[in-house]
């Protein structure tokens, strides 16, 4: 009697690799990518040599499994996640293996992908301004506040930070600006020589700026 080995020598190969290198943006809906065997090995053996399974993980000595907050594998599709998360953004090496399960000894593994994470926010398209409103202070009078209205980043979640410069730094000592709340303080109680002997105009400038973009003024 002569008993064979099931599986002798499969013609177990790759096919090209269907993961193509993308980029995903924080907040964009999850990207899948379907998938079966098929589309990733050939082999002349498949019948004989059982089924077969694929797996996913980082590119590195490891074999790190993936972080499963951003990546999923259905066994037929593999999802970048939908996220928030400023943490994850970065570059991500993946690939994968393809064995048999009765013989796995006998398998494969893909030319890493790389999958980018973007945070838009570190490069947003724009700021736009609002509309300020001209102020009157009476030295003496009783402090008054004025809250600049909110400028408008674009993709809108993005935190702006906000700054202002004036046309005199004189006028500085009769005012503040908290850059949080986007508000400021006027109060002067005994330097005339602010007003002049009727008035003086100072052009105060708000700033807004988000991540890396091009600071924009109200």
């Amino acid at each position: 009697m002569t008993i064979k080995y099931p599986c002798p020598n499969p013609n177990f190969l790759l096919k090209t690799n269907p993961f193509t290198s993308v980029t995903y943006n924080l907040r964009d809906p999850e990207i899948s990518k379907p998938y079966t065997i098929n589309d990733l090995v050939y082999s002349d053996n498949m019948s004989d040599c059982d089924t077969q399974s694929v797996s996913f993980f980082y590119d590195d000595v490891s074999q790190t499994p993936f972080d499963t907050s951003l990546f999923t594998d259905t066994g037929s599709s593999f999802k970048i996640n939908y996220t928030e998360n400023v943490l994850a953004a970065g570059k991500y090496y993946l690939t994968y293996k393809v064995k048999y399960n009765s013989y796995p000894l006998y398998n494969v593994q893909a030319v890493p992908f790389v999958i980018t994470i973007v945070d838009p926010c570190d490069n947003p398209v724009g700021v736009t301004p609002s509309t300020l409103s001209a102020q009157e202070y009476t030295i003496t009078q009783t402090s008054f506040t004025y809250q600049v209205p909110v400028f408008v980043s674009n993709p809108t979640w993005c935190a702006i930070t906000y700054s202002y410069t004036i046309s005199n730094e004189a006028g500085d000592s009769a005012l503040s600006f908290d850059t949080t709340t986007r508000i400021f303080t006027f109060s002067q109680v005994d330097d005339l020589s602010l007003s002049g002997s009727t008035s003086k105009d100072y052009v105060v400038t708000v700033t807004g700026q988000a991540g890396i973009s091009t600071p924009v003024q109200g």
